[in-house]
């Protein structure tokens, strides 16, 4: 009985104590369970952003595939309807067809050098192709070496190619030469060249101009907005006609250190 008299006269002094000893108690567990989530929800984001950029990886190599593989199968397909009009053409003897197969061969296959001369080799060779069809390839070669033997890694005087295209020389080629002109009294310390730019070179991925265009390197930007505004000055050119493009390689890489291309299509007088 004295023992439950003496429990009970404790009775709020326990209810003190744990309540201050609780308390603080329940606060360490709440703050170390807020930090527990917070590492672990960080852990988390770190994990998911590592998966995130692993499947954009993933996909973008998968695209990049299926790139791959579709322009792999163009080409294929591209080759086969090119054989295919070949041997339509050896057993044809019309010329004008003749001539027009030999013209796509050599546009359509201009980056496949390999396939291509296969090809041509293959026409020219039949007894049924005329002669003339063989004259056509040797002018065609004649233009290519003529117009690639200007090329250079480097040039000692800064030039500028003001180029026209062949099939379009006739409607362009006096323009062309107003450009060439133009430059060669604005900037009379360059070599400025006009210059015809055969189809057959044009197909390529180096070149393959559709429209009026200055095509520079990167250090000379400056240069390409000048030439552009003298154009634009001498009414030679409208300002929407004309596209600057850094790069003069092969899918605008670097091309020639001291060059510069300037590709007339059409000029507009204003």
């Amino acid at each position: 009985m004295q023992v439950l008299q003496k429990l009970q006269k404790l009775g709020p002094t326990l209810e003190t104590a744990n309540k201050y000893l609780l308390t603080p108690a329940i606060f360490i567990l709440t703050v170390a369970v807020s930090i527990y989530t917070a590492i672990t929800k960080n852990q988390m984001d770190k994990q998911n952003a590592i998966i995130t950029e692993e499947t954009a990886k993933i996909q973008n190599a998968a695209k990049s595939i299926e790139s791959e593989l579709a322009e792999k199968e163009f080409e294929n397909n591209l080759k086969f309807q090119m054989y295919t009009e070949v041997k339509e053409a050896i057993s044809d003897t019309n010329s004008k067809k003749q001539k027009v197969v030999l013209s796509l061969v050599n546009e359509m296959l201009a980056d496949d050098s390999t396939f291509r001369e296969k090809l041509i080799t293959i026409l020219l060779a039949s007894s049924q192709v005329d002669a003339s069809v063989k004259e056509e390839q040797n002018q065609i070669e004649l233009r290519k070496e003529r117009f690639e033997g200007g090329f250079q890694d480097s040039f000692p005087v800064f030039t500028i190619d003001v180029l026209y295209s062949d099939d379009l020389a006739k409607k362009v080629s006096v323009k062309a030469e107003s450009v060439s002109k133009l430059l060669q009294e604005k900037y009379p310390s360059y070599n400025i060249r006009l210059r015809s730019l055969p189809r057959e070179i044009n197909a390529k991925r180096a070149f393959r101009f559709g429209r009026n265009e200055i095509r520079y390197n990167k250090t000379d930007s400056a240069l390409a907005y000048n030439i552009q505004k003298e154009l634009l000055a001498a009414k030679l050119i409208s300002e929407d006609s004309v596209k600057l493009n850094e790069g003069i390689g092969p899918r605008n890489s670097e091309g020639p250190k001291n060059y510069m291309t300037l590709f007339i299509k059409t000029v507009s007088q204003n």
